[in-house]
């Protein structure tokens, strides 16, 4: 797949809500234990929370191409509730987005009516050889993010991070056409693999049902980090948010 974008001497394509849809489904329980992240931690705290595995189609039913970032590895999570604060200035931008999923379906947690913010929790103690690989999995990464900031002659880090992110996540959606796909949602903790961060909903209480609308926010703050060329080569990004239908869990 491929995306687009516009700007100055080009221009936005106009999309409304109507046009690009989200829609999010449950699906049966015992399909989703193979979607658990490959990590102790995540194992365990299914055992006690259990999670939920969800399905989530983004439709496009213009007559134009539409493309965006996407990141289907996960969902994000999300620290207000008001968009507009996020990518509008560097406190509001997650330096490591590609760690945090940022480009993914944003997850919105209300409980009793009060949305629900996330936290991180602290490193466990890791032995010297995990501290070794855990430096060897980010130099990769920041080796990756190097060679591409080398090979777009990009100046600024955040820049770089983003682009890179960025465009490796992009894709197009074709008129009348659609993308699913489907990812293992836990809010009581987001671990991804052995050595990634722990983040949960803070204060979420396991024993009264909460609300979660997915969205995907693709503010036009957030194509400040594409190079005049990305936008060349991508005319037609979509810039707004795409909601999605709210789920209640239990």
């Amino acid at each position: 797949m491929r995306i687009s974008f516009s700007i100055i001497l080009l221009f936005f394509w106009s999309f409304s809500n109507s046009q690009i849809s989200m829609l999010v489904k449950e699906l049966p329980s015992e399909k989703y234990k193979y979607y658990v992240p490959d990590n102790d931690e995540a194992t365990n705290y299914e055992y006690q929370y259990p999670g939920h595995l969800v399905e989530i189609t983004i439709s496009n039913t213009s007559d134009k191409s539409v493309s965006f970032p996407i990141d289907t590895a996960s969902y994000a999570m999300p620290f207000t509730d008001n968009i507009e604060l996020y990518y509008n200035s560097k406190p509001n931008i997650i330096s490591k987005g590609d760690r945090y999923n940022v480009l993914g379906a944003y997850a919105f947690i209300y409980q009793k009516g009060i949305f629900k913010d996330f936290d991180a929790g602290n490193d466990p103690f890791y032995e010297e050889e995990q501290l070794v690989e855990i430096q060897k999995i980010e130099n990769t990464r920041l080796q990756k993010i190097h060679e591409w900031k080398e090979a777009k002659k990009i100046t600024d880090e955040l820049f770089a991070t983003y682009n890179w992110y960025m465009m490796t996540h992009m894709v197009t959606i074709l008129p009348h056409d659609k993308i699913t796909y489907k990812l293992y949602f836990n809010p009581f903790l987001k671990k991804m693999s052995e050595y990634s961060d722990r983040l949960y909903y803070d204060q979420l209480d396991s024993k009264i049902p909460y609300n979660v609308t997915f969205r995907l926010i693709l503010n036009k703050n957030l194509y400040q980090f594409l190079t005049l060329e990305d936008k060349k080569k991508y005319p037609d990004l979509f810039i707004g948010t795409i909601s999605s239908n709210s789920l209640i869990f239990k």
